[in-house]
């Protein structure tokens, strides 16, 4: 068996090497006679400690992604590093970043502040298209985040309200491992 990646095994604080993928999709209705509305779940993994967060994504745009993130951050704090699979939400979410960096070293008169705004931005790592045992922490997440909610919904479909609560009840469950 080969050495784990350095990023794997140098202690850090949490969430600051990343790993994401997403799952679903699964169904949630607005209100009692509204038709199904289909959403996903955006899993963030620690590559160092292996704790997770769960964010709702209500669908599988860039945007969607972006937000999510801005989400995660919010609570979780900026992460350096993000592996993650070549999925084109998170191509094109790679790519606005790496934009929005530019934009900020273009206006070099604006001084220091900016210059140290854009080197702290935040590398994506992807792993090989059709390669998922290369991301095997996100996919063992994402592996027991859909048997938690299998058992728990089965075939019925949540309210919105429901919904929103489940997968940080799921976290939860999943932090409560040993």
């Amino acid at each position: 068996m080969g050495d784990l990646p350095p990023e794997r095994v140098t202690p850090t604080l949490p969430f600051i090497i990343t790993g994401i993928d997403f799952c679903g999709p699964f169904q949630y209705r607005k209100t009692r006679k509204a038709p199904p509305i289909k959403c996903f779940v955006a899993i963030f993994v620690c590559l160092v400690t292996k704790a997770v967060h769960v964010e709702l994504v209500y669908d599988l745009s860039t945007a969607a992604f972006i937000a999510a993130l801005h989400r995660f951050i919010a609570r979780r704090g900026k992460p350096s590093l993000i592996e993650c699979d070549n999925a084109t939400n998170f191509r094109g979410a790679a790519r606005e970043l790496k934009e929005l960096a530019k934009q900020f070293r273009s206006q070099q008169h604006q001084g220091e502040v900016v210059d140290r705004c854009a080197d702290e931005g935040i590398i994506f790592k992807f792993i090989p298209p059709r390669s998922s045992n290369f991301g095997g922490l996100w996919e063992a997440a994402v592996k027991s985040f859909k048997q938690h909610f299998r058992r728990t919904v089965g075939n019925s479909v949540l309210s919105q309200d429901e919904f929103v609560t489940l997968p940080t009840r799921i976290e939860a469950c999943l932090y409560s491992r040993p």
